[in-house]
């Protein structure tokens, strides 16, 4: 009797395996006639829908209508691949006899405006996106005399980067991306803040002790907010340790 149990053990493992074989068998000879587009995105508009992607894999006949053994997996991949709006390919697999394809969308930080009329976008994790009207978020706007070209355009150095550290600082919370919607280069390559709110700009300098001078404009917006003087001001300046100059 001792040996009954460990023998049904290894009987029920046996099934299980000869279960799975056969269900991989006879899922590799069926069709497949759906595919399950599913996008990670963390806004409410989508840069390119899950229909849209799934038409391109449909176009490229690689899937539909083939055998699932027939598919190649890497061709799907490369069907998509090249969408600028789509940020990684996360899985491609199966459910069923179902395509399943999970990536995550492109997210757009803020839309740059050069002075020669071109416009182009930067993605949250700095990718430069040529101009497409598919983008419906309320972004961060840049503009100035001297910003780069889309081609010469890159966060990893100079204007831009300090540019792009102040528009993820921004955006950061709900209240401060409220506040301050447009970020201005002027001629002498300072950075300017207009507020959503007055009309009046902010001279912020550079990027040096962001933390501190945005934290300068809360308290200072507290105080103008209980005296109800803030339409006195056309001009605040943050540049300096300590202290706002208003005028």
């Amino acid at each position: 009797m001792k040996f009954v149990k460990p023998l049904l053990r290894i009987l029920l493992v046996i099934v299980v395996v000869v279960g799975v074989v056969f269900a991989i068998t006879q899922r590799a000879h069926q069709t497949c006639n759906e595919l399950d587009i599913e996008s990670a995105y963390q806004r409410e508009n989508l840069p390119v829908t899950e229909a849209e992607i799934a038409e391109t894999i449909q176009k490229a006949d690689v899937a539909l209508g083939k055998q699932v053994k027939e598919i190649d997996l890497k061709a799907v991949h490369n069907a998509i691949a090249n969408n600028a709006l789509i940020r990684s390919i996360d899985h491609i697999g199966f459910r069923g006899s179902n395509l399943v394809v999970k990536l995550t969308l492109e997210e757009i930080l803020m839309q740059v405006f050069c002075a020669n009329e071109q416009h182009y976008f930067i993605t949250t994790n700095g990718k430069v996106l040529p101009y497409t009207e598919r983008i419906k978020e309320r972004l961060i706007i840049v503009n100035g005399e001297s910003l780069p070209t889309q081609k010469k355009a890159s966060i990893q150095k100079g204007t831009m980067q300090s540019i792009f550290a102040m528009a993820k600082y921004i955006t950061q919370t709900s209240d401060r991306e409220a506040q301050y919607r447009q970020i201005h280069l002027n001629s002498k390559k300072q950075i300017e803040l207009v507020p959503t709110i007055g009309n009046y700009t902010i001279l912020f300098g550079d990027t040096s002790r962001m933390e501190e001078k945005f934290a300068a404009l809360d308290h200072f917006f507290q105080q103008v907010t209980t005296t109800d003087r803030g339409d006195e001001y056309k001009h605040l300046d943050v540049r300096f340790k300590n202290k706002i100059i208003a005028s």
